[in-house]
């Protein structure tokens, strides 16, 4: 898993090492985090896997989830694996009483917006809030970026 983790990350030009997404996942993924990863295999493979939190909003009048990563690998794209990623997403969300799917485009990627919408995905017009904090998580492995 890790390494269709990297295939990501180098996709969105961000550099991990194997060994620092193995560690990320494994802090992220404890028992007590609202974190989740969602993997597609197919024929004993990991081709595409979807990373994301469960939190609560006012505004959904429940609980949601921030869709930080999805991602199919690049050799199985464009075969209906993404869309059956967020199909099982979707169910995921049905079966534990999740109330909306939320998460960032970056660009103006149109395939990748098409891909959205014909998902019955909406796009609305946000700017995303960032603000970097500085700490020292090299006692763990992991480079701060």
């Amino acid at each position: 898993m890790a390494l269709l983790v990297k295939e990501q990350m180098n996709h969105i030009g961000t550099n991990r090492t194997v060994s620092e997404i193995s560690m990320i996942l494994m802090t992220a993924l404890n028992s007590e985090s609202n974190a989740r990863l969602l993997a597609l295999e197919v024929d004993d493979e990991y081709v595409g896997f979807t990373f994301f939190n469960e939190s609560w909003g006012i505004e959904t009048g429940g609980k949601y989830i921030w869709l930080n990563e999805i991602h199919i690998s690049k050799n199985h794209r464009s075969m209906g694996y993404g869309t059956k990623l967020l199909d099982e997403l979707k169910k995921y969300c049905e079966e534990n009483h999740i109330l909306k799917i939320l998460g960032a485009v970056f660009g103006d990627d149109e395939g990748l917006q098409q891909f959205y919408f014909a998902n019955d995905f909406e796009l609305e017009e946000i700017q995303l809030l960032v603000h970097n904090i500085k700490i020292n998580n090299k006692d763990k492995g992991i480079q701060n970026n």
